[in-house]
């Protein structure tokens, strides 16, 4: 009655555990717990609709059976921690890949802005508003020059006419100092005449 029972169970455990789960035997080389299950049940004699089957086989498959949960249970284990492992290692690889990213963003804000005057804008409007400086430059360098060579062409018509007029003042002075000099010429020989006719009169009342 045990054995029907044990045989049974093993029937049972045959139909869950995996078709391709293999354990050692004492034979060489290594079958599958459906081919060890398939040679006992071969193995055994029959009797009525039962299978007798010999102790030590069944110890035997007993034996492999519990290797093989076992192995499974280390293979489970083993792939379990390595799926954990590739999971730390894809958290880790996605933060550094978050952390790349947010990097390379931060360059590509850096590279598209610059900062005017304390202030964050994009290198394009940047690019506009030094033109638009240096067009306003330009044009105001361009107003001063036309103002320069205006006021230039002035100051050399001033100039020209305040050497016109000094020359004109320095000709009037000469042409005065002449004048004067003639005057005190003529003058002096007024004066010669006077004190002339006096030295006259005076000699010709002595003479009465």
């Amino acid at each position: 009655m045990n054995l029907t029972r044990l045989y049974i169970v093993m029937l049972l455990f045959l139909a869950v555990s995996a078709p391709g789960a293999y354990a050692q035997t004492d034979a060489p080389g290594s079958n599958t717990l459906e081919e060890q299950f398939r040679s006992m049940k071969e193995s055994s004699n029959s009797y009525q609709e039962y299978k007798v089957v010999r102790e030590t086989l069944l110890n035997q498959f007993y034996n492999n059976v519990r290797d093989s949960i076992y192995t499974a249970q280390q293979r489970r284990l083993e792939a379990q921690n390595k799926i954990n492992a590739q999971q730390q290692e894809i958290s880790r690889l996605k933060e550094e890949l978050e952390s790349r990213q947010e990097a390379l963003e931060q360059n590509e804000y850096e590279i598209a802005h610059t900062q005017l005057l304390g202030i964050d804008i994009e290198k394009e409007t940047y690019n506009y508003i030094v033109w638009g400086i240096i067009l306003v430059l330009l044009i105001l360098l361009a107003i001063a020059i036309l103002k320069y060579k205006s006021s230039n062409r002035v100051a050399v018509k001033k100039r020209n006419e305040y050497d016109t007029l000094d020359q004109e003042f320095n000709e009037f002075k000469n042409r005065s100092r002449e004048k004067e000099t003639k005057l005190m010429r003529d003058l002096q020989t007024e004066r010669n005449t006077v004190e002339e006719l006096n030295q006259r009169l005076a000699t010709s009342q002595k003479n009465k």
